[in-house]
């Protein structure tokens, strides 16, 4: 059986959310997203200044004690 012209009453304005809600929830995931490679490019320009301010030991130069 094939109904043509078929209505459900089913508004699909009904079951969205509003637009404001869902901006709500996609701003921060926005920030977080956007911040993760802000954050290991800090973490790698930290390390290189700490290394070139001689903050950091340098491996090769450790002697090891042979006994």
């Amino acid at each position: 059986m094939v109904l043509v012209g078929y209505n459900c009453n089913f508004s699909l304005a009904r079951s969205m959310i509003p637009e404001e809600v869902f901006y709500l929830f996609i701003f921060p995931w926005i920030g977080v997203i956007a911040a993760v490679p802000g954050i290991a490019i800090t973490f790698i320009a930290l390390g290189w200044t700490a290394q070139a301010l001689g903050l950091l030991s340098d491996k090769s130069s450790d002697t090891a004690e042979v006994s």
